[in-house]
């Protein structure tokens, strides 16, 4: 696979062989898009740099970039451009560092396309042959029928060469011990973006603030095809199904919500890069369908330093979204979620903060049914009868706690 994006000099800059920190090569997706393009992969990305750089500076980090300066000035990072092919980015990144990350995020799943698997396997599989030592950060494993067999022998294969893996869920780790992976390899920890809980203040929450967040997403491509939809795209291979009747629905029950509850609607887009489709197109669709359009903003989740991000996450008192990290955002933030999974990820999630009753079983919303059903959970939400928010302020504390744990585990798994 290969994706354009600025070119510079940064990689042809010289190591000094003087220097005591360890090399650190993250095959993060948090870069491979662009400039601030997945806010998931952001959140991920910038949580294990803020670990790393934490530890008195012991570490420098490299990541494969679709814009090597941006990665360089924002991040503070070495940034290994994409601009000749993502393969060559990442044998590039290994071949410099001392130890090689995988993850986080759901680093096994056949959903989005039958290459990404083998793609995020591959960092692992090379470290090895380099004998370099390898970690899954916080990572997610699909389950059941998100993973084909052929999938599961070669992760099986694979992961058995890490040094060590953390997951971010309890079925996640018991798949990986199917799978064959050695117990004393894989710990149970949590997602990335908890580390950034200490932000927030524990106990408060926004339950007078009259803000709705809102992540809506196109899912229609996730079908397991063979090649990732950007590719499809470009060969025009891609049919689109027609999208009103979702965007319909989805102006429908904010409109409700709306007139119910009053207040705004915040629109956060959070995919806005080539992997798949746009976000912020879909946020703007829905705002220009619903009557109440004068009570939504769009936030340009792109531009904004991920501070600010949270920051517009926990002035919201609920937030809606299909994105997995719209519910982990909005528990970090001190926001309630109410989810609409399109992948089980999101349903381990709400499962671990005790929340699987404002977890719906799909997030295709286009029938009035659909809208029924999460108009209901959304209500819920928002008037807290039965203590969901306590929930998710006592489940962030625990969470908070077991990510911090990645540091520690990858530090004593690769010995550095």
């Amino acid at each position: 696979m290969r994706s354009g994006g600025d070119s510079g000099p940064e990689e042809s800059e010289k190591t000094e062989t003087t220097s005591p920190r360890v090399k650190v090569f993250t095959c993060s997706w948090g870069q491979l898009e662009g400039a601030g393009s997945n806010l998931g992969d952001r959140v991920i990305l910038e949580s294990q740099i803020r670990d790393l750089l934490e530890c008195n500076r012991a570490f420098e980090i490299g990541v494969a970039s679709a814009a090597p300066h941006y990665t360089r000035k924002t991040l503070g990072i070495r940034p290994f451009s994409t601009a000749g092919g993502r393969v060559r980015a990442l044998l590039r990144g290994i071949a410099w560092a001392d130890v090689v990350v995988v993850g986080g995020g759901e680093l096994i799943q056949d959903t989005s396309s039958l290459l990404y698997s083998p793609f995020n396997l591959f960092p692992v599989l090379a470290s090895a042959l380099r004998g370099k030592p390898s970690f899954a950060w916080a990572i997610g494993v699909g389950q059941a029928e998100e993973l084909r067999e052929w999938t599961r022998l070669l992760a099986g294969m694979v992961l058995r060469r890490a040094a060590g893996l953390t997951v971010r869920d309890a079925p996640s780790r018991q798949t990986l011990l199917e799978l064959g992976v050695p117990a004393k390899n894989v710990w149970k920890t949590a997602d990335c973006a908890f580390r950034y809980s200490d932000r927030f203040v524990a106990g408060e929450d926004r339950a007078d603030s009259s803000l709705l967040a809102v992540a809506p997403r196109n899912t229609s491509a996730r079908q397991g095809r063979l090649l990732p939809i950007e590719t499809r795209k470009r060969l025009g291979l891609h049919r689109e199904a027609d999208p009103l009747p979702r965007r319909r629905a989805w102006a429908t029950l904010l409109d409700r919500h709306i007139e119910r509850w009053g207040g705004r609607v915040r629109f956060v887009p959070f995919h806005t890069g080539s992997l798949s489709s746009s976000d912020h197109v879909e946020c703007s669709e829905i705002a220009s369908l619903m009557r109440h359009s004068g009570s939504t903003e769009i936030v340009d989740t792109g531009h904004m330093t991920m501070d600010s991000v949270l920051d517009a996450f926990s002035e919201c008192r609920v937030t809606l979204g299909v994105p997995l990290h719209a519910a982990v955002l909005a528990v970090v933030t001190g926001s309630l979620p109410v989810s609409l999974p399109y992948a089980s990820k999101g349903h381990r999630f709400m499962s671990e903060v005790g929340l699987s009753q404002l977890c719906a079983d799909s997030g295709r919303i286009e029938s009035e049914d659909d809208v029924d059903r999460v108009v209901a959970m959304l209500d819920s939400a928002w008037s807290d009868e039965t203590g969901s928010r306590s929930r998710s302020i006592r489940a962030r504390e625990r969470l908070a706690k077991e990510s911090a744990r990645n540091l520690e585990l990858f530090r004593k798994a690769c010995s550095v």
